[in-house]
């Protein structure tokens, strides 16, 4: 970082201090552990075909869960914990749709996916629910992880919207933008 006569920082260098104080801020509650080597297990069409009905947590199976992003898979700690209590897998649209809450934060602490019927693409959005310092009440966070909160898959887009994913109050993580 350069510093202006006086040690003043430019406003561009501000803006970027700003936000990366911002992501880390939001991304405190979260354990990233170090990247594991990937397991690239195919998932057959058979075996996608057989993920309607199932539990959420279908989604750990190693050839689903590898087709993540890496970023997701080194948070596989804090979204497994918020697909403890899940609704069995849907198909919508093309898409297959997981989602669910951690056994102790129902309406807080929530985590939704999707993965596309050939397991091409797959996308995901944890929220967390955090008391700010200097506001009342708790306040949804959402990391948004495999697209942008713009461009996320149509089932998720819903699940998302309806818990109150704005821009102001997510992060995407690991997606070209």
């Amino acid at each position: 970082m350069t510093t202006r006569r006086g040690g003043a920082r430019s406003p561009q260098e501000m803006s970027a201090g700003v936000i990366a104080i911002a992501a880390l801020t939001m991304c405190a509650s979260f354990t990233l552990p170090a990247a594991a080597p990937r397991v690239q297990a195919p998932a057959t069409p058979n075996a996608m075909a057989r993920m309607a009905g199932e539990p959420s947590a279908v989604v750990f199976t190693p050839g689903v869960f590898a087709r993540f992003p890496e970023p997701l898979r080194q948070a596989k700690v804090d979204f497994s914990e918020r697909l403890a209590t899940g609704a069995p897998v849907r198909a919508l649209q093309g898409w297959y749709f997981g989602a669910g809450c951690s056994a102790r934060g129902c309406g807080e602490d929530e985590a939704a996916w999707v993965l596309d019927a050939g397991g091409r693409s797959a996308a995901a959005v944890i929220m967390f629910a955090r008391v700010d310092p200097g506001m009342s009440g708790v306040h949804e966070r959402f990391l948004v992880f495999g697209a942008t909160a713009p461009a996320l898959p149509a089932p998720l887009a819903a699940w998302a919207r309806e818990r109150g994913l704005t821009a102001a109050n997510s992060l995407v993580v690991g997606a070209s933008r």
